[in-house]
């Protein structure tokens, strides 16, 4: 995306436990003054600078659908929306957009990779949750008495006009499931849900709530 700028940050870590979680660094919440009305799709190009690209719109938001899968939008908070699309013809490769709904530009911070896994939740056709690779590292290393540290190999900022719908960042579901050939349903990641639950727990689930739908040969 011509808008954001990526640097080398940090890495993985699991160190000993000292009594605390690490908590991995979220975009800040939307500013106030949110305004009914759809918001348009921006254009994305990484060869062009953003001056260079259309202005959002409609033949932006067909463009960027086609590429990229139509995204499945999750509920707005303080005027700020996350979603999630699939590639058409590659479900695998997934997109994670931002409508900022406000009435003011947002600067969101965006750590490659894993800054979409830790906005979605994924379940099977049997709607049970499943762990990413990222939950069961922590579940081992609880298991083990450690703490985890998240880090980046590389981040950046992306700058969200008012009323504009952005690309974040894609990644390979492989990149943080381990997943075996079926159909999937994703669904936005709440903060408040257990990051790696006990299996007992993870067998109660019933369905899924609404998300997008996938099937991973």
């Amino acid at each position: 995306m011509s808008n954001f700028f990526p640097f080398i940050f940090a890495v993985f870590l699991i160190l000993p436990n000292q009594g605390g979680n690490a908590e991995p660094h979220r975009p800040s919440s939307a500013s106030a003054g949110t305004k009914s009305g759809k918001s348009e799709v921006a254009c994305t190009d990484n060869s062009k600078p953003a001056s260079a690209l259309p202005r959002p719109g409609p033949q932006c938001e067909k463009d960027e659908f086609a590429k990229r899968g139509r995204p499945f939008m999750f509920p707005a908070n303080g005027g700020l929306a996350f979603g999630v699309s699939s590639v058409p013809g590659k479900p695998s490769t997934l997109y994670l957009w931002a409508d900022n709904q406000t009435e003011k530009a947002e600067s969101l911070y965006v750590c490659c990779i894993s800054t979409l896994f830790e906005h979605i939740e994924v379940y099977d056709a049997g709607g049970h949750r499943v762990l990413s690779k990222m939950d069961l590292a922590e579940q081992q290393a609880s298991s083990d008495g450690k703490v985890t540290l998240r880090g980046c190999s590389c981040s950046g900022w992306v700058l969200v006009p008012p009323h504009t719908i952005e690309i974040l960042e894609y990644a390979d579901i492989s990149d943080g499931y381990l997943l075996s050939p079926g159909r999937y349903v994703i669904t936005e990641r709440t903060p408040a849900a257990p990051s790696n639950p006990n299996p007992e727990v993870q067998k109660a689930a019933s369905h899924p709530p609404p998300g997008l739908a996938i099937s991973i040969p």
